[in-house]
């Protein structure tokens, strides 16, 4: 399993997805029919792996977190998708994720000018 930066662009950690064109209107779809609104929630994908379909994680950009005695508990409202189906993947809701997999926060407007370059 390799591991990409965070700070990547778009462009570095989507090298690995064949239709590039498909992935990202996947991601987008999704964005608007869960309701999301574009200045609140933000898209961060998968870093880690062979990267062909990364799953991503739409969530609030407002984290909360609980810092207990030996470890620190962050909870954004994200819902996280594969990257293949683009079906929701809740049953991991409630497991831990580590920040250093996943990129940096992309915004919606971002990932549709990623999108508009690609056509």
């Amino acid at each position: 399993m390799t591991e990409r930066e965070p700070d990547n662009s778009i462009n570095d950690i989507l090298r690995g997805v064949v239709d590039r064109n498909s992935y990202i209107q996947g991601v987008l779809s999704n964005f608007i029919s869960s309701g999301c609104n574009p200045k609140a929630h933000k898209i961060r994908l998968r870093t880690s792996g062979e990267g062909f379909a990364p799953n991503y994680r739409i969530e609030d950009e407002e984290e909360n977190t609980l810092i207990l005695r030996d470890f620190t508990i962050a909870g954004t409202g994200s819902r996280t998708f594969n990257g293949r189906s683009h079906r929701e993947m809740t049953e991991l809701d409630d497991h831990p994720w580590h920040s250093n997999h996943w990129s940096r926060l992309i915004s919606f407007s971002e990932l549709q000018m990623y999108a508009r370059e690609l056509t």
